[in-house]
């Protein structure tokens, strides 16, 4: 057994312990702030009738399947700020929780709760909340008391909805829904101070229009959902930096896209203004709008996996992109305006219609990575021996013959994938 009786601290951390037993003789925590039980691969079969008392299947005591623990009186005059009893067997949490009306901080992550006492509504300092991989399927109307809250973490567990009651937590900074959501109710427009917020892994197949209350909003994450399209709704996040939508059955892009100047990362994998990565890949994406040229903070841009059979002028006004991918579609050709992006380090053309290059690829001087696998070129403009710092040329499934000369300019080519083997030594 596990001598506690030097514990006068604040924080007691109890995670990766043999821990069997803590007699309640040894509990004297006058000024206990934190006290944390993660010890899944073992058994605690008593903490003390103050304190807990519980007893969870694991190594050594196998039949033991108590499926609750007890707080009694012990912490009705106790300052418990953090509370963590991650990675344990609870079923439930008891309605003495409630007595812990100085938590900030409660993870009961990966356990097995079903569901959650109305008492958890008397919580009101928390700040904390992780729920995460658990098996709840509803949340008690009482989380609406819990207006401090800045992180809320429901991810993996059963929900089918959420309670308007949502609405009320208008401190939220982050909120987790990983569920089985059908639909969000129109209250979450009323969490204005949200900047991320991460559906994924749902079924949800439209966005309530008070989403465009969430001007806070800088990561939305949408991924493997059920949108066969998106609301002209969208445009209106205009803080957006990160935009991720792949695994949908997404067939076009809204016009007011354009609207996202801020975005830097667009997933399809798209981004907007702000967004700086947008991922919109594996959707059924025909074309771009033209729009697509405003977001003119971009860096990374991935539509791989769609139908897209042309590129709008308006892509070579994407002048800060680094990572281009679009394997897996219909191109037919590249619009000559690519030659824009000369920030280009990775450009991954894989399995579209090419049958050529256009040769303002001689303007991108910064490429490393060059993957053009899949298609039908027969030839390679001269211009690629100006990528000089190229380190991986991938070429493969072509209908190429033979390689330009200038391609022994190329000093920096580490790998050189052809389906004809053609190797450097040919041009030295």
């Amino acid at each position: 057994m596990r001598d506690l009786r030097k514990y006068e601290e604040e924080i007691i951390d109890i995670r990766i312990e043999e821990l069997k037993e803590i007699s309640e003789k040894e509990i004297a925590f006058q000024s206990l702030k934190s006290l944390i039980i993660n010890n899944k691969d073992y058994n605690v079969t008593n903490i003390g009738d103050n304190l807990f008392v519980f007893i969870k299947k694991g190594r050594k005591f196998r039949n033991n399947r108590t499926k609750a623990f007890k707080i009694k009186q012990y912490f009705k005059k106790r300052d418990l700020t953090c509370l963590n009893i991650e990675g344990n067997y609870f079923t439930a949490l008891p309605k003495e929780i409630g007595n812990l009306n100085n938590l900030s901080y409660l993870n009961v992550r990966d356990n097995q709760l079903s569901e959650l006492p109305k008492e958890i509504g008397k919580l009101t300092k928390l700040v904390k909340l992780n729920l995460k991989d658990n098996q709840l399927s509803e949340l008690p109307k009482e989380i609406r008391s819990l207006i401090h809250l800045t992180n809320l973490n429901f991810e993996s567990n059963q929900l089918d909805e959420l309670p308007k009651e949502i609405g009320n937590l208008i401190h939220l900074n982050n909120l987790n829904l990983k569920n089985n959501l059908t639909s969000l109710p129109k209250e979450i427009g009323e969490l204005n101070n949200l900047t991320t917020l991460d559906l994924k892994l749902n079924h949800l197949t439209t966005l309530p229009k008070d989403i465009v209350n969430l001007t806070n909003l800088t990561t939305l994450n949408l991924e493997g959902n059920k949108f066969t399209a998106l609301s002209e709704e969208i445009g209106k996040l205009t803080n957006l930096t990160n935009l991720i939508i792949k695994h949908n059955t997404l067939t076009h892009l809204p016009r007011e896209i354009g609207n996202l100047i801020y975005l830097t990362h667009l997933n399809f994998s798209l981004k907007l203004i702000k967004i700086i990565h947008l991922n919109i890949s594996t959707n059924d994406i025909k074309e771009f709008p033209n729009e697509i040229g405003n977001l003119t903070n971009l860096t990374n841009i991935s539509f791989t996996n769609n139908k897209i059979k042309r590129l709008p002028k308006e892509i070579g006004n994407l002048i800060k992109l680094t990572d281009m991918f679009m394997g897996n579609n219909q191109i037919e050709e590249l619009p000559k305006e690519i030659g824009n992006l000369t920030k280009l380090n990775n450009l991954n053309i894989n399995n579209n219609k090419l049958v050529e290059l256009p040769k303002e690829i001689i303007n991108l001087t910064n490429l490393i990575n060059l993957s053009i696998c899949g298609n039908q070129i027969t030839k390679l403009p001269k211009e690629i021996g100006n990528l000089s710092k190229l380190t991986e040329l991938y070429l493969s499934n072509n209908q190429i013959i033979e390689l330009p000369k200038e391609i022994k300019n190329l000093t920096n080519l580490s790998i050189l994938n052809n389906e004809i083997s053609i190797t450097r030594s040919r041009f030295n």
